[in-house]
């Protein structure tokens, strides 16, 4: 027993001091690693030079780093298509009527904790300000997907097949379960018993373990329910806010 002490005291003895992230200015203390038999310091991927120093950077700050200089290539794995990669609030052009929109959007990211979903005519910015939720989330280090409901059901139905190389079931669970999820065109898909119960589920299982989750669409929730289920509008109706968009339709407007 006496020996075991000695030890400890000897290892007590060598433990560096704490050391502090340059970048967040956060202090991690040494952890001692009885396999490798000497302290670490588990948040910090470049341990400084001198104990003490803030010569290194913690792993969640070199992550955002890398996030932020390589923002494109994690949109594209969140499942933002081509089309959309250089969406931002800062590209967004807004007319009167977008203004109140914009801003619920922009209040969003700083407490992305509730549900958004967001309606309104052909061509009102929806997925625009929907991709610049999905830049600032990423931006901040959350974890999300972004798809289209048409996607999003064709994927799952693909999964039928017998060559395909993933389930049903885990489509079904990687949309339920991601931190954060963006739903785009909600409503366009083809009415079937089938997809109803597919997204109510998806709904209904982010709903119950309070998972943010923003939706576009172009019908209200009164539309919804008349074209889908009274349950799913019912549903979103209560998980947040639901914002309206107004105006012309963007693409037409350029184009004249």
């Amino acid at each position: 027993m006496e020996k075991i002490k000695e030890r400890e005291r000897e290892i007590d003895r060598t433990r560096p001091e704490p050391v502090m992230c340059k970048a967040c200015r956060s202090v991690f203390q040494p952890t001692w690693d009885p396999f490798e038999g000497k302290w670490k310091f588990p948040e910090m991927s470049v341990i400084p030079i001198k104990p003490g120093s803030a010569s290194g950077m913690c792993n969640s700050c070199r992550r955002l780093m890398h996030i932020r200089e390589n923002i494109t290539r994690y949109l594209e794995k969140a499942g933002i298509p081509p089309k959309y990669l250089g969406c931002s609030f800062e590209t967004f052009k807004t007319a009167n009527d977008l203004n109140k929109p914009c801003m619920i959007c922009k209040e969003y990211i700083t407490e992305p904790l509730g549900n958004l979903y967001l309606y309104g005519g052909f061509g009102t910015g929806k997925t625009h300000l929907a991709v610049a939720i999905a830049r600032e989330l990423l931006l901040q280090g959350r974890d999300l997907l972004f798809t289209s409901v048409p996607r999003l059901l064709f994927e799952i139905r693909k999964a039928f097949r017998q060559d395909a190389g993933d389930t049903e079931v885990f489509h079904v669970e990687k949309y339920s379960t991601c931190p954060y999820l963006i739903l785009d065109d909600f409503g366009t898909e083809k009415s079937t018993e089938w997809a109803r119960q597919t997204l109510d589920f998806i709904i209904y299982e982010r709903d119950n373990h309070l998972r943010p989750t923003v939706i576009t669409s172009n019908l209200s929730l009164d539309e919804l329910s008349e074209k889908m289920d009274g349950r799913i509008s019912s549903r979103l109706a209560g998980m947040g806010k639901v914002v309206l968009f107004k105006g012309d339709d963007y693409r037409l407007r350029r184009n004249r």
